[in-house]
């Protein structure tokens, strides 16, 4: 009887512990989506701003004369760039560190797929557990995109054109390097 209550508590802290490690991940994520929101709405204002900018000095025959306030917009939207970046790698760095400590290293992170709500499926889920978005989709995007951009191989920055000679992340050279998905 002993045996049976020792292995019943081994498992009851094993869940508790499993509920304690996930919780921490989805607060820390939620946390994470709301900033990796809030960059992407401030990159669409500024891009907004630079188009209309743009425009304007376009209509009043000036923009020759505006590279440098037109390079200080496309920086700042630059940098929201990289946050967004650094973001969804953060997201994606407290998932793995989660699982570890779960014991379930997922391994090669190619099996893994990243849904457009922001959560990271496994390679056998059929549809997303947080906003039901079917993962054949996403997958077949996936593939489609890998076709389409390289990867840099220095930051890992991802979806940077294939015709770009360096990375907009952190500006390390693409000539000679093939790099792609």
């Amino acid at each position: 009887m002993s045996d049976f209550l020792n292995r019943m508590k081994g498992a009851v802290d094993k869940g508790v512990t499993t509920a304690s490690v996930k919780f921490k991940e989805s607060v820390e994520v939620v946390k994470l989506r709301t900033k990796l929101k809030n960059f992407s709405n401030e990159k669409n204002e500024r891009i907004l701003e630079l188009g209309s900018i743009v425009y304007t000095l376009f209509k009043q025959g000036t923009l020759k004369d505006q590279g440098a306030r037109i390079e200080e917009k496309c920086g700042a939207i630059q940098d929201l760039d990289r946050k967004i970046q650094e973001t969804e790698n953060e997201m994606e760095r407290i998932h793995r560190e989660s699982e570890e400590f779960l014991g379930r290293s997922q391994g090669d992170s190619s099996t893994l797929i990243k849904c457009e709500c922001g959560a990271v499926l496994k390679k056998e889920a059929k549809f997303c557990a947080f906003c039901g978005k079917n993962v054949l989709e996403l997958r077949e995007q996936v593939e489609k995109e890998k076709a389409l951009f390289q990867t840099c191989p220095k930051c890992g920055a991802k979806g940077i054109n294939l015709d770009a000679k360096f990375c907009p992340q952190c500006g390390s050279s693409f000539s000679g390097v093939s790099q792609t998905g």
